[in-house]
């Protein structure tokens, strides 16, 4: 079965690139244009479902969320991929509040824009590396400790609205963390992350302060 791409973009020139490289993504792709969001939305309440949707934040007579917002609207479950411009922190930020999984400026190769929409298509999230972290290479002190800290949860086995419960943060900030953990360790998914030597070495950790914890206790609780 063909992998289905809905590709929302009002110049004719730039959805012919666009699709001749979504054409790379899997081995069959079936990409249906639209040159409009409107034109996309009619396209979603006649057409059979789709595994991603490719969307320019700036198309004609919409701000640069609303398009986002519409397309969301008539098509909650189905990952979004936006295309823009600007790559500023704020604007990223706000796409992925807005229900986007995947945020890429269209200055990138060719290479980075089928990267970032496997990445989505496997059930990750995208996100410039100007709004993560910086990191020069694979290390335990790559992360931050707030990085840490989403990734001690992501071994409990926390979801993503869990972990911004427990460390009192928003849900999209704990996106871009887990983006920030996924291209640090330089793992694809969640359960990579969770079986790198890091997450090892952090599980050993806390298991041992809790030991200590339970030691001292035990030693007080003697003592007459």
């Amino acid at each position: 079965m063909a992998t289905r791409f809905l590709l929302i973009d009002d110049h004719a020139l730039i959805r012919e690139g666009l699709t001749l490289a979504l054409a790379r993504v899997t081995e069959m792709v079936d990409v249906v244009e639209a040159a409009s969001s409107e034109q996309a939305v009619e396209i979603l309440h006649t057409s059979p479902p789709f595994d991603l949707i490719v969307l320019d934040m700036h198309l004609p007579g919409r701000s640069r969320l609303d398009a986002l917002t519409m397309v969301r609207t008539h098509a909650p479950k189905t990952p979004i991929v936006v295309l823009s411009a600007e790559a500023s922190s704020g604007l990223v930020y706000a796409a992925l509040k807005a229900g986007a999984q995947g945020y890429i400026h269209k200055g990138v190769s060719t290479d980075v824009l089928l990267g970032a929409v496997q990445l989505v298509f496997a059930g990750g999230v995208y996100v410039p590396p100007l709004v993560l972290e910086p990191a020069t290479e694979a290390s335990e002190a790559s992360l931050t400790a707030r990085q840490e800290q989403v990734l001690i949860e992501l071994t409990r086995g926390a979801t993503t609205a869990e972990i911004a419960r427990n460390l009192d943060i928003a849900e999209v900030t704990v996106r871009v963390h887990v983006a920030a953990i996924l291209r640090v360790l330089r793992v694809e998914s969640r359960e990579h992350a969770v079986r790198t030597p890091t997450a090892q070495r952090l599980q050993q950790a806390l298991a041992a302060s809790a030991a200590d914890s339970e030691g001292v206790a035990a030693a007080s609780a003697t003592v007459p």
